[in-house]
Parts: structure tokens; sequence; C-alpha cells
């Protein structure tokens, strides 16, 4: 990972990445403190694409050190949010940022809002939308492109439900992992 030296800004409160012992003061999200972590590294000052949002943590984390965030959610509830819709509580969660311009965004299904985003203009995708395998597979197809040459992917719940068994076919092993965090170096050289 170009892990740049130095402090990074504060974690958004979280419920530490424990979906069955949530902190009743904290965003909702199965990211752990040390990916969070890992994330701000790789997003620092760059362009980011967010596939999956949520409640809005892994946005907001990206954003303590990206350029910009645009985050790409349907937010208004599938099976994989089962059924519930998300976007009052990101809305509520990213409110600051969002007026701030460093989250931008983007309400609709990966395969109605990528087609639509400039190719090779971001410099870190990262995955955490639906989590079976040819969903996986199908979303960093469309994502791919999108990523600059030396641009890095992230995908979220490697080795979880279909994460693996989706991205392997697409992008081969990843260059590192961290708990359930897997990331590629030069993605964007892949397709």
């Amino acid at each position: 990972m170009s892990e740049q030296p130095g402090a990074l800004p504060p974690l958004p409160v979280a419920n530490g990445g424990r979906r069955n012992f949530p902190n009743p003061d904290g965003i909702m999200t199965a990211v752990t403190g040390d990916e969070a972590e890992a994330l701000q590294r790789l997003a620092k000052s760059r362009r980011v694409l967010e596939l999956g949002a949520l409640n809005g943590y892994s946005a907001l984390v990206l954003a303590t050190t990206a350029e910009r965030v645009y985050s790409v959610d349907w937010h208004f509830g599938d099976g994989a949010t089962y059924d519930q819709s998300t976007w009052e509580s990101f809305g509520r969660n990213t409110a600051e940022l969002r007026k701030a311009g460093k989250i931008v965004p983007l309400v609709g299904r990966f395969d109605s809002i990528l087609p639509l985003l400039q190719p090779a203009s971001f410099e870190l995708i990262f995955h955490d939308g639906a989590h079976d395998a040819a969903s996986v597979g199908q979303d960093l197809r469309l994502a791919l492109p999108l990523l600059d040459r030396d641009g890095v992917l992230a995908v979220h719940d490697w080795g979880l439900f279909g994460v693996m068994e989706g991205a392997r076919p697409v992008v081969g092993d990843p260059t590192l992992t961290l708990n359930r965090l897997a990331v590629w170096e030069k993605a964007g050289r892949i397709l």
C-alpha cells in the first residue's frame, strides 16, 4: 500500500465494525478501525469513487483525506440492505462534507451511473456494494475503466459472501489484504 507516514485525521465515530453491538452515538458500519485508517491513507489527495455507501461511514473516512469522493449508491432499499432505505442516514451523516464539496452523492444503480462517468478519472475506487459473486464481478467490470492507469482498487469484505469469487476472475489476487480489505495497486492497468 502506498502509505504516507504521518498522523491521520480522527476517524468518524462508528460501531467498531460490530453489527450486533452498534455504538449508539456512531455510524453503523462493518468497516473496522484498521480498515478505515488504511482507506484514509489510500485516499490521500486522490479523486475517489465509492461504490456502495450504506450510512456514509466509508464516504466520511475517505473524504477526510481525499481531494473529493464521488459516492454511488441506490440508497432506497433492496435485498443487499434488507429493503432498508439509507438515504436519510447517509444524508444526515455526510451533510457537513457534502456542503463543503468533499462528498458528491450520485444516487442510482451502478449500471446506470458508472457509464455516465469520465473514463480514467479516478485515482482510487472503493467497492463495498452488493456482495454476491455475480454483482461484484459486474461492478468491477463497469468500474475499472474509470480508474486511471496508476489507480488503486480497494474491495471490502474480501473472503466473505461471494466477494472474492466475484473479484478474482476480473482483477486476480490483491496486492495486499488487511482484515477484510483487499487492495490492488496500479489496478487501472488490469483491463
